[in-house]
């Protein structure tokens, strides 16, 4: 064949192509001049390990700022104004559910407390705190998130990440780890308006508010190719961890490069009531050694509802077997706890946590690498688990402070959203007022919380539904079980919060059988439930423990504490009226209602 002949066959041949593409070249166009099937209205099929799905998109007036909605999945819905106001005060809040507010919503997380915390503090400025926290994002996942809010003009970025570093490996590792060409190609592919659109006829893409939001563990626990493939594997582990300080101390660079203050929050876990998800016994065991752990654990477990310390001793004999059993370590924990032996108890609860063969905690070398973070690189950082553990019994965080695993209840938020308020004036982020009294910021928090609705707090329980299903599956629901009168008030304390009467007051009752005295430690709870803002559940709490057979100290505690609510929820003619039945005198000092009772009391007389 000549040479012209193959030039013409090539032309041929290229023309051919370009014909042949064209219907497809063309209906792109027309979708784009329809403005249908952008990406950005559809789910993302790389669940955040692509930059073609930005996080924000600009509303039609260009005036504000709103997640996108292939976005609101994991993200819910966000905004802020496209032009910082002369007297904004703009952050961009980064991490996993936790900062998004699971099991409840953006309007509870921390980041939202802090927002309402400053326009107390300082009026006169506009403050954004926009929450980034997607469902199981782990920090990969929010290395492209920041180089996007970068662009936004923020004040400050806060990094809370550490949770779903070892989930994310494991669910998502044949996206992340795909070639740089593969991205590249995937990455453009699905950029294209036909592809979105072809992808929305097949599949139903089109992101839609679901009523019943996936959560961020369920499916790794209920998939073989989740749960069942965690194994021990310290390599792994040890992998991780280095991963993790990587993506933090190139976040925190990147930050540094745009002159933008940044602040990390280290988070905490649930040691007391939680056990651990898998455990496994050691493989280098042989058959007589695994069959006499078994059998010894078997009989703890059995004789523990009759003597703790025989049980203990059983327990002991099988961790001269496998010290490493997770389970194992949570229930030498869980008998040392209830022998008041805290200190002891903590170890172990850590260790039944490291020890987790599957680990949806943040695992002690992941805070490590925050803690050296904070120290190395002089970034200024807020301890949550130091936070939490000095109001907790043994200084041993349970359920009192958090409604599963890791996901604190909406009065932690407040207390960290408090916290990085006070951080921003401490670290000259931000020169803002004094603080509020602490009747205008309780009073705020009410205010805020009443405006989410009565079915606020039970969605939340719904969402968090999954942790008793799942234990349930795996015959671990007895070790979610309280043992002790502490455990039941804890338990008590959960349900409440998430507006569950019936089931907080059951657990309620049985503290009060095991320990009569235990009263005082629930009308305690009403009055941290009224110093938070949560007065429709201190309310209900007061008409309950009223119910009850209590002594004429604890009568007059009670009626202080409905004089107190009825006042501060407007109601002071009620409020009078209960006063004038009131025999303030038996009030006994040393009760937490006192000093509230007294400021009201001043104004009834």
């Amino acid at each position: 064949m000549s040479e012209v002949n193959k030039r013409r066959l090539l032309l041929f041949r290229t023309v051919a192509v370009l014909l042949g593409l064209a219907p497809f070249v063309l209906l792109e166009l027309i979708l784009a001049a329809m403005d249908r099937g952008m990406p950005q209205d559809f789910v993302d099929p790389f669940v955040g390990f692509s930059k073609v799905h930005p996080l924000f998109e600009v509303n039609e007036d260009a005036e504000v700022y709103r997640t996108a909605k292939s976005r609101e999945i994991n993200f819910g819905r966000q905004s802020f104004l496209a032009k910082k106001p002369d007297n904004g005060f703009r952050a961009f809040v980064l991490g996993g559910s936790t900062v998004r507010g699971r099991p409840f919503q953006t309007d509870t997380a921390f980041a939202k407390w802090a927002e309402l915390e400053l326009s107390l503090r300082d009026p006169d400025t506009h403050f954004e705190f926009v929450n980034c926290g997607g469902l199981s994002y782990a920090s990969y996942r929010l290395s492209p998130i920041l180089d996007e809010v970068l662009s936004y003009d923020p004040d400050l970025i806060v990094l809370a990440t550490g949770h779903n570093e070892y989930l994310e490996n494991r669910t998502y590792g044949h996206i992340k780890d795909r070639s740089a060409a593969q991205r590249w190609v995937e990455d453009h592919v699905y950029s294209l308006r036909t592809i979105t659109l072809a992808r929305s006829f097949l599949h139903g893409g089109e992101a839609k508010e679901k009523t019943a939001l996936p959560e961020d563990v369920d499916p790794l626990l209920d998939s073989e190719s989740g749960y069942e493939s965690y194994r021990r594997d310290d390599q792994w582990r040890s992998r991780v961890a280095q991963h993790f300080r990587y993506s933090l101390a190139s976040m925190i660079d990147r930050c540094r490069e745009h002159n933008v203050p940044v602040l990390l929050v280290k988070l905490g876990t649930n040691l007391r009531d939680c056990p651990p998800f898998k455990s496994e016994l050691n493989e280098s065991l042989d058959a007589d050694a695994q069959t006499e752990f078994l059998s010894e654990f078997e009989s703890a477990r059995k004789s523990e509802a009759e003597s703790t310390s025989a049980a203990l001793s059983l327990y002991r004999k099988c961790e001269l077997i496998d010290a490493e059993h997770a389970l194992l370590n949570y229930r030498i924990a869980r008998c040392l706890d209830r022998l008041g032996k805290q200190k002891e108890a903590h170890s172990y609860y850590v260790k039944a946590r490291e020890s987790d063969i599957c680990p949806l905690r943040m695992t002690t070398p992941l805070a490590d690498v925050l803690d050296q973070l904070h120290t190395e690189l002089k970034v200024p950082m807020i301890d949550v688990p130091t936070l939490l553990d000095h109001a907790a019994v043994g200084n041993i965080a349970g359920q009192e402070s958090y409604v599963d695993h890791v996901h604190p209840g909406i009065a932690v938020h407040q207390a960290v959203g408090i916290e990085l308020a006070a951080a921003l004036k401490r670290e000259r982020f931000h020169e803002d007022g004094s603080s509020p009294s602490i009747d205008k910021r309780r009073g705020e928090c009410w205010k805020h919380l009443k405006s989410l609705g009565p079915n606020y707090l039970p969605n939340g329980n719904r969402r968090v539904a999954w942790l008793e299903h799942w234990a349930r599956r795996t015959k671990l629901f007895e070790d979610t079980l309280p043992r002790d009168t502490q455990g039941y008030l804890r338990l008590g304390h959960k349900w409440l919060g998430f507006g569950q009467f019936e089931q907080a007051w059951g657990s309620y009752k049985m503290a009060i059988r095991e320990d009569p005295a235990s009263v005082d430690a629930v009308i305690a709870h009403s009055h941290q439930l009224y110093e938070v803002g949560q007065w429709d559940l201190a309310r209900e709490l007061l008409g309950w423990i009223g119910d009850l057979q209590l002594s004429k100290k604890q009568s007059a505690e009670v009626i202080a504490a409905k004089v107190v609510l009825l006042f501060s929820l407007g109601e002071v003619d009620s409020a009078q009226e209960l006063f004038q039945a009131t025999q303030a005198s038996t009030l006994d000092q040393k009760s937490f209602w006192h000093k509230d009772f007294q400021a009201i009391a001043s104004k009834l007389q």
